[in-house]
């Protein structure tokens, strides 16, 4: 059992060690008829030359084997760099050649297929974007998307982009001319509206003035010269060109320039605080500037004292050189002494045009003609009179006519208004001379005339235009409105137009107070027709 046992185990532990053994011995046995067979074959002295002579052709055979592999590795180095270049070269060719041919069929065959939608791309686009200029934009956007579907699904990226960029192009050139003739339109449109309505005001943004102290005279002058749109204030009173010294101007003019310069300067500002001002402005910076003034004045207006408004603006023209009003003045010498005298009777001894201030004065002498309550229409002031009356033979009129010198008892003298960009009416209500019931003038012990503290209450009827003899249109933007019963005490305020409608502005309270119409504004209380001192006419 032991010898089993072990016999089991060598056989089933290890049976490559068996298989080895047996090649070994295989190996053996045929070494052993390998050497047999030679003994056999030659006697048995050639064995050890057999021997030498096997390990010497084991030599050479094995420097047969070295030399062939040289030669052979010598050989194939040599072809393998000459196919190398060779190969290069041809491999270049062909690759050329090859490349040149699918370039060639790729650039026919993407000519082809870009030739086509590129034409048809353009004569879409072009259609498509002639006719949305007709439709309305949302069906320009409409078509517009849809065109640029269909053209980026045929055609290829780079080629979209360039059709996508002359669309546009072409897109931005319409657009450009469309908005042009919009503008052009638009432009048209304003300039008609600007025509028509030149002379009113856009009161979004207007601000009035606060009263400082007894300033009401300045701000209700002030607020319709520089807030209500004026193109012939904005160049005078505003500009640059009147406030320019010159080398050969002599002194007075240079103090001149210098005061309208000054007073140029605060007037800007005021009209920049009414326009775009965040706070409620005020005549301060315009009252200073008085006192910088380099010129007398009648007047002190950088007090804080009570003035006539009328005064106060004939003081702002004169500054500023308002002198632009034409007028006919026409003097006529009569011995006639009835109140109308023929005109076979009246002798031209001048006739000459002028310009003076656009200040047109109408005094309480004028205004007296009539009763109290018959209306005079302010388009009569236009034209003036001024009759002398019989006249004494030591104050008799004697002008120069033809080189000779001719005597008449009565002079009259005729101003009519010809043209003028701005005119403003200054109704004087004061000064009214007393007279007794005959009408004779009563006079002082002094020998001067006694006058009437009163305010005397003329109706006066404004027109909403004017037409003058040169055909210029005039409208009426505002009135001044004098309250009290003297002129040394009361208050200014104002009735202004702005957005077609009328409005009251007062400095004692804040805001405008909205009127109304041009109707409206001639019933309102206190009434323009007997309260108003200054009719504005643009």
């Amino acid at each position: 059992m032991k010898v089993l046992r072990k016999k089991s185990r060598k056989n089933t532990k290890h049976p490559r060690k068996k298989k080895r053994k047996k090649t070994n011995v295989s190996r053996k046995k045929s070494r052993k008829t390998m050497k047999n067979s030679r003994n056999t074959q030659c006697p048995s002295g050639c064995v050890k030359t057999r021997k030498v002579n096997w390990k010497n052709s084991r030599k050479i055979s094995r420097k047969n084997t070295r030399t062939a592999r040289k030669v052979s590795r010598k050989k194939t180095r040599i072809p393998r760099k000459v196919s190398r270049k060779k190969s290069r070269k041809v491999s270049r060719k062909v690759s050329r050649k090859v490349s040149r041919k699918k370039s060639l069929t790729s650039m026919k065959v993407s000519r082809k297929k870009t030739r086509i939608p590129r034409k048809v791309s353009r004569k879409v686009s072009r259609k498509k974007t002639r006719i949305p200029m007709k439709v309305s934009r949302k069906v320009s956007r409409k078509v517009s998307r849809k065109v640029s579907r269909k053209v980026s699904r045929k055609v290829s990226r780079k080629v979209s982009s360039k059709v996508s960029r002359k669309v546009s192009r072409k897109k931005t050139r319409i657009t450009r001319k469309v908005s042009r003739k919009k503008t052009r339109i638009t432009r048209k449109v304003s300039r008609k509206g600007i025509s028509k309505s030149k002379k009113m005001a856009t009161c979004s943004k207007l601000k009035g003035m606060r009263n400082i102290g007894n300033t009401c005279y300045m701000d209700s002058v002030l607020f319709p010269l520089i807030a209500l749109p004026s193109k012939y204030i904005r160049s005078t009173m505003l500009g640059n060109q009147t406030s320019v010294e010159k080398p050969g101007d002599t002194e007075k003019e240079k103090k001149r320039k210098k005061t309208r310069r000054i007073l140029k300067n605060s007037l800007v500002k005021l009209y920049l605080a009414i326009r775009k001002g965040d706070e409620t402005p005020t005549v301060k910076k315009v009252k200073q500037a008085f006192k910088r003034c380099p010129s007398n004045f009648e007047s002190n207006y950088s007090d804080y004292g009570q003035e006539d408004a009328g005064e106060f603006l004939q003081t702002m023209a004169d500054v500023f050189d308002l002198n632009d009003m034409k007028r006919q003045f026409t003097v006529y010498g009569t011995n006639d002494i009835n109140p109308t005298p023929s005109n076979e009777n009246l002798v031209v001894s001048s006739n000459r045009e002028e310009f003076q201030s656009i200040i047109q004065q109408v005094t309480v002498e004028q205004l007296r003609h009539g009763h109290v309550n018959t209306p005079v229409k302010i388009g009569s002031f236009l034209k003036s009179v001024d009759d002398s009356g019989e006249l004494d033979l030591a104050n008799s009129f004697t002008p120069e006519i033809n080189g000779k010198v001719e005597i008449f008892k009565r002079r009259i003298a005729k101003t009519e208004v010809i043209d003028t960009p701005y005119l403003v009416f200054y109704i004087i209500r004061q000064g009214l001379m007393k007279r007794d019931k005959d009408g004779n003038i009563k006079f002082n012990r002094d020998g001067m005339p006694q006058i009437n503290p009163s305010i005397y209450r003329k109706v006066v009827d404004p027109s909403e235009t004017l037409t003058l003899p040169s055909k210029r249109v005039l409208m009426l933007t505002s009135i001044v409105l004098h309250l009290g019963s003297t002129i040394e005490s009361g208050h200014y305020i104002l009735y202004f137009k702005c957005d077609g409608e009328w409005w009251v502005y007062d400095d004692t309270s804040t805001g405008f107070v909205k009127i109304g119409s041009f109707d409206k504004m001639l019933q309102r209380n206190p009434n323009p027709k007997t309260y108003g001192t200054l009719f504005y006419y643009i």
